[in-house]
């Protein structure tokens, strides 16, 4: 049986687990190829359950709900809602004003096409 240096093993993460699976295996006799494939489902069960310090002690399965369904892990994150009294940050005011000014068909400077106008349009919704 050939052993993978250190190196290549870091750099081809299938390797590592190749190799760590036959380490598990070493010594153990089993009956049929059933019985090696419960064995094999159940420790590598145990290992994504297991937390991690990269993932800030999560684990490989708490990492995979997270980055798959965020909306669903409640327990590891959770998002504000919006606030219900209206934003009065000059930006937001800003913001609303425009959308309000784009409407449906959009915004039209004067000239239509120079930088200078859709500055006028936007400092004429902001300042009145």
């Amino acid at each position: 049986m050939e052993r993978h240096d250190n190196e290549s093993t870091q750099r081809n993460p299938a390797r590592a687990v190749s190799d760590e699976i036959r380490e598990v295996l070493q010594g153990k006799a089993f009956a049929t190829l059933e019985e090696a494939n419960v064995f094999i489902a159940a420790y590598m069960q145990q290992k994504n359950q297991r937390p991690m310090a990269n993932f800030q002690g999560l684990s490989l399965d708490q990492m995979h709900r997270f980055i798959s369904f965020p909306f669903d892990s409640p327990h590891l994150v959770t998002f504000t809602n919006a606030p219900e009294e209206s934003l009065t940050a000059p930006i937001m005011r800003l913001f609303g004003m425009l959308v309000e000014a784009i409407g449906e068909q959009g915004l039209k400077p004067p000239c239509g096409r120079c930088i200078r106008c859709k500055r006028w349009i936007t400092s004429r919704c902001f300042w009145g």
